[in-house]
């Protein structure tokens, strides 16, 4: 709405996959897209921060994920995949933005990283063939992703075993909290009550 924009125009400044994102990023399917310039430019950056994260996983250890790598891995493929599902395209990409978050902040060795990197590459791909083709094949595999099975997430991988709690006094924070999410409320309060911040 309210733009006359040549796609060949954009397709051969940012690549047919950089239009494709945004567009589907931008809004809905049901919905108008009103066009806007710099945000195609950040859907450019986006997808460079994919590609640079597959470059750097190639290095990385084959170890499974564990902990919050393991847990934002599996978060983002079951987003993903029920997102598809049911045609809500931008908040699958927002998913796979905050995926990126997550595995751009872990070291090079972590264990985990390359099959953080490899689900995002394998999520990304209806979005983004091209790119991920390309950063599947940087990887190291043979075998091209668009044979390659859909992945599926662990429901135990969703579990979370720590809550960090925000503490504050008289409106401000004083001090963060990491307590078993299954500890009742009478011991978080002992816990809080017990911070030497909180009792100051």
């Amino acid at each position: 709405r309210g733009n006359v924009v040549d796609p060949d125009q954009l397709i051969v400044r940012y690549g047919a996959d950089t239009v494709r994102v945004y567009i589907l990023f931008a809004a809905p399917p049901e919905d108008q897209l009103e066009w806007n310039e710099r945000a195609i430019e950040g859907m450019h950056r986006f997808l460079n921060r994919v590609w640079a994260l597959a470059e750097r996983a190639k290095a990385a250890p084959t170890a499974p994920a564990t902990g919050d790598l393991r847990r934002a891995t599996h978060a983002a493929i079951k987003k993903v995949t029920e997102d598809i599902e049911s045609f809500k395209y931008n908040t699958a990409l927002s998913a796979l933005m905050e995926l990126v978050n997550t595995l751009s902040t872990a070291p090079a060795e972590a264990p985990g990283l390359r099959e953080g990197v490899e689900a995002l590459v394998q999520l990304l791909y209806p979005f983004a063939p091209h790119l991920a083709e390309e950063c599947w094949a940087a990887l190291g595999h043979a075998e091209p992703l668009a044979r390659h099975p859909w992945p599926t997430y662990d429901p135990a991988a969703l579990v979370t075993t720590e809550a960090t709690l925000v503490l504050k006094v008289n409106g401000k924070v004083r001090a963060r909290l990491t307590v078993p999410a299954d500890l009742d409320e009478q011991a978080v309060r002992a816990r809080a009550l017990a911070d030497p911040t909180i009792q100051k």
